[in-house]
């Protein structure tokens, strides 16, 4: 979602807010349909199963988590670029996230950055650099 264009349609902040938990809780929903269960933590990480996984190398977790950005992406439930928002802004750092994505993946989220900031003849590294930075 546009942060920018809903706070310009919200002078109120608590209902702008309001909006984006929503907006987030229903990409967690979503998520959990395809093994990404933000409450199923580990304790000793504080991260859910599926992201403790990830970072571990574990190679399933790794397929699993890419499939669903890919799968939420084609059938328009989050595009890519909110659900990494949503998951760096609640677990992990931007850097370390995109160590586990696969190249499609990659090309998805690029795309999409460039499509949102009218980037059209860049390239991928540029798009995924304005992201992290």
């Amino acid at each position: 979602m546009d942060t920018e264009f809903l706070n310009g349609l919200y002078t109120d902040d608590s209902e702008y807010n309001s909006l984006l938990k929503h907006d987030k809780q229903q990409f967690y929903n979503e998520a959990k349909e395809y093994g990404f269960d933000v409450e199923d933590i580990v304790e000793e990480t504080k991260l859910p199963k599926l992201l403790n996984d990830l970072l571990n190398g574990n190679v399933t977790a790794m397929l699993k988590f890419n499939n669903m950005l890919v799968s939420m992406h084609r059938s328009k439930q989050t595009n890519i670029i909110d659900a990494m928002v949503n998951i760096t802004t609640d677990f992990i750092d931007e850097s370390d996230i995109m160590k586990y994505l696969q190249p499609n993946v990659v090309g998805l989220l690029s795309s999409e950055l460039a499509q949102r900031h009218n980037m059209y003849s860049i390239n991928s590294t540029s798009a995924i650099n304005k992201f992290i930075k």
